[in-house]
C-alpha cells in the first residue's frame, strides 16, 4: 500500500495536470483553431 504522502503528491500532480490540459484547450472553440496553418492560409 502507497504512503499518504506520496499519494497525496500523486493526487497534487494529476490535478495539475489536469488545469494544465484545460489551460491548453480553453481557446480551440472549432476543427479549425487546431490547424492555424491552414486556417491562415484559407482566408
Amino acid at each position: 500500500m502507497y504512503d499518504r504522502s506520496l499519494l497525496l503528491e500523486l493526487l497534487l500532480e494529476v490535478e495539475e495536470a489536469i488545469r494544465r490540459i484545460e489551460r491548453r484547450f480553453a481557446t480551440i472553440n472549432h476543427a479549425d483553431d487546431l490547424c492555424p496553418a491552414t486556417k491562415a492560409s484559407t482566408g
